[in-house]
């Protein structure tokens, strides 16, 4: 009980009791105070995890998901929608991918053909090819200076051309492109005779890549609205193409995410290799979300087998998602989190450096 000071002590007895029983509920609404207001409209204090697993493999339906959901916990994929179509057996159906979905799991947009965004045209004003000349003319196949590193995709007209492996192949096939890229020449063969000048041959744009994979796989009945970068590269002038077609976008840089200037736009992953050991996650975990109260989003790939670029083991993901509920550490989808940042208050990122390490995925 709280002992009323002297200067309110009356000579009343009744009014002395009265008195002590106000300060004591006043001294309980004190303590409550102090408990609850911390509490107060932090709904992702002690941090945030997200895992993220790129390319739609289907080692993350057959391994990672029984693991994450053992732990209750959920994640995003990042589908390259090329992958989903023709990949083949090591990717996820679409049945699997809307499974996931279905689950709580996120699905977002890996591009139409995880092309690197550095090595092909930026927008679709870059993707007209000019300068064509005939090559063959029996043949109908046609030659012109390609200035990029890369090809996603050829597109004459509105069908969508196939990539030849040799020039000889390049032959066989009306409908086909061989690119010589030591020389930098581009060689297509279209079908039906067209005249020189009037090709429409186009080469696929980051600008496609960003609109069109969100819309073929919204088709498919997928919710989208994450992009996470192939090849964790996203040049600057990229941001202004994506912002009216999705809400988040996720690429690398190897550090955490804090929620003093956070952008939706511009979210942080640490990739994760096959010989990071589970001890090296954690110590990021701790880190940045325990310790600092930040966002810590994680690169994965393949998971169990050896599909994918640098896969982890299925008993290191088992430790690791064990490890993340034991600590109650929030385990939260990419599109979750930056929702949570967004309502949550202003906190300042700790001093220490903000990158582990300077590699990413190549």
């Amino acid at each position: 009980m709280i002992t009323p000071s002297p200067e309110t002590v009356s000579c009343n007895p009744g009014v002395d009791v009265y008195m002590t029983k106000k300060k004591t509920v006043f001294g309980i609404l004190i303590m409550l105070s102090a408990v609850m207001l911390p509490m107060a409209g932090t709904r992702c204090q002690a941090g945030m995890v997200s895992l993220t697993f790129d390319d739609g493999l289907a080692s993350v339906y057959s391994h990672a998901l029984p693991v994450l959901k053992h732990n209750r916990q959920v994640a995003t994929i990042g589908i390259t929608y090329a992958y989903c179509v023709y990949g083949g057996k090591e990717f996820m159906t679409i049945k699997q991918i809307l499974d996931l979905q279905g689950q709580g799991w996120e699905v977002a947009s890996h591009g139409l053909t995880h092309s690197n965004p550095k090595k092909i045209p930026t927008v679709y004003s870059q993707e007209k090819i000019t300068g064509w000349e005939k090559e063959d003319k029996k043949l109908n196949i046609y030659r012109a200076p390609y200035a990029y590193e890369n090809i996603a995709g050829l597109l004459d007209g509105s069908s969508i051309m196939n990539a030849a492996a040799s020039m000889d192949a390049l032959r066989q096939s009306p409908g086909s492109y061989y690119f010589d890229s030591q020389r930098g020449q581009l060689y297509v063969r279209p079908v039906g005779s067209v005249r020189t000048g009037k090709l429409a041959i186009r080469s696929v744009s980051c600008e496609r890549e960003i609109e069109f994979s969100k819309k073929e796989l919204e088709k498919m009945g997928c919710k989208i609205t994450t992009y996470i970068t192939p090849y964790n590269s996203w040049p600057a002038g990229l941001r202004d193409l994506s912002e009216p077609h999705y809400a988040v976008i996720a690429s690398g840089g190897n550090h955490a995410n804090w929620r003093e200037g956070f952008n939706p736009h511009s979210i942080g992953r640490f990739v994760v290799r096959g010989d990071d050991t589970v001890s090296s996650l954690k110590k990021l975990v701790k880190r940045y979300a325990i310790e600092n109260d930040g966002w810590v989003v994680f690169c994965f790939h393949g998971i169990g087998d050896n599909t994918g670029w640098e896969p982890w083991s299925v008993e290191k993901l088992e430790e690791f998602s064990a490890w993340l509920n034991k600590k109650g550490v929030k385990t939260v989808t990419v599109a979750e989190g930056a929702a949570l940042f967004a309502e949550s208050p202003v906190t300042k990122p700790p001093a220490a450096p903000r990158a582990e390490r300077s590699d990413d995925e190549p």
